[in-house]
């Protein structure tokens, strides 16, 4: 499960749905906190921050490391 659908890289991947189902997956702990982080304020570490600020993803850290996909 991607938070994003412009992340062709995983960075924003939070779930590998062959593993869990998607509504324990939209209710899990990384994406409750995605949703409460864009409610509030989006750390300036996130994907998100960065795609929103128009900066390069280069210093990003990915959201669930076993799913990240470097280019």
């Amino acid at each position: 499960m991607d938070a994003c659908c412009t992340d062709y890289t995983n960075l924003k991947a939070v779930y590998d749905l062959r593993k869990i189902s998607l509504l324990d997956a939209w209710n899990g702990e990384r994406m409750t906190k995605l949703r409460r982080e864009h409610l509030s304020k989006i750390k300036n570490d996130t994907a998100c921050w960065y795609c929103i600020n128009n900066q390069s993803l280069d210093k990003a850290i990915p959201l669930n490391e076993e799913l990240y996909h470097k280019q």
